[in-house]
């Protein structure tokens, strides 16, 4: 059964019914004959409303697969996304849906949205999607954004990673260790040592700073005497946002990047 279609023949006759709609009136018609068309009987639902025949179906995995099967063809019929935010048991279904590497990012999304509003944040789940180099990037960002706001419980499965993680995922771990809001000498040991790729130092700096452990300023000092002005400018902000200063000073005067920033400052 497809509700999608059911509901726009629905709609259809009532706009028919009606003499025809101007298209400034069809969106709030919309709304109001959709709970009109949930709550009519219908022959396609075995002579009960649309919203009663999905309230009895305890299914998890089935309503899992309708769902899947609407967002092939087009949106996410309420009906079902409603019955599955109150389903008991339809985490797993969900998670499993979200693992899927051969759904859409449209249907790996809806999982995770509706995981989301359940209150259900599978952690685990979510970091072994973020970690996939094969998951698409709009998920993965929007499962980065959840994972950010779930705080420590995310620590010890992030901490396994530390040695496994490579490239521009060590980024990713990075910011979400920091985010975890977990005190751990991994963590400190993990972000100092991304202070040692030139090319992620100001994104290293950010997140030392951010983690706010005063250690770190002995390190920032050190790397403050060999760098160019601008990584220079970067580790005496990160030097503060730790509540120290950073007690030396430099010359540039003859450094390129000084130079260019300068000149664009005028």
């Amino acid at each position: 059964m497809n509700p999608e279609k059911l509901f726009h023949e629905f709609l259809r006759k009532k706009i028919l019914q009606k003499g025809g709609m101007k298209p400034s009136e069809l969106e709030d018609a919309v709304g109001k004959y959709y709970e009109e068309w949930e709550n009519t009987p219908c022959h396609e639902t075995d002579g009960l409303s649309p919203k009663a025949y999905y309230e009895r179906i305890t299914d998890a995995r089935r309503l899992v697969r309708e769902l899947r099967d609407s967002l092939a063809d087009g949106d996410a019929p309420p009906v079902i996304t409603e019955r599955l935010m109150r389903l008991e048991g339809a985490d797993d279904a969900l998670c499993d849906l979200l693992l899927d590497g051969n759904a859409t990012e449209k249907i790996r999304l809806a999982a995770a949205d509706l995981l989301n509003v359940r209150d259900s944040v599978p952690v685990e789940t979510y970091i072994e999607c973020v970690f996939d180099p094969d998951t698409p990037e709009t998920l993965r960002e929007t499962l980065i954004g959840r994972l950010e706001k779930c705080g420590e419980k995310t620590a010890e499965p992030l901490l396994r990673r530390i040695d496994e993680t490579e490239g521009d995922a060590k980024t990713v771990l990075a910011e979400l260790l920091v985010y975890s809001g977990v005190r751990d000498e991994r963590i400190y040991g993990f972000l100092i040592g991304l202070a040692d790729d030139k090319k992620i130092l100001p994104f290293a700096l950010d997140m030392i700073g951010r983690y706010g452990d005063e250690r770190a300023i002995k390190k920032l000092t050190e790397l403050a005497r060999t760098c160019d002005y601008a990584d220079y400018t970067d580790i005496r902000n990160a030097v503060e946002m730790l509540g120290g200063e950073l007690e030396i000073t430099r010359d540039f005067t003859d450094d390129a990047t000084y130079k260019k920033i300068k000149g664009e400052k005028k």
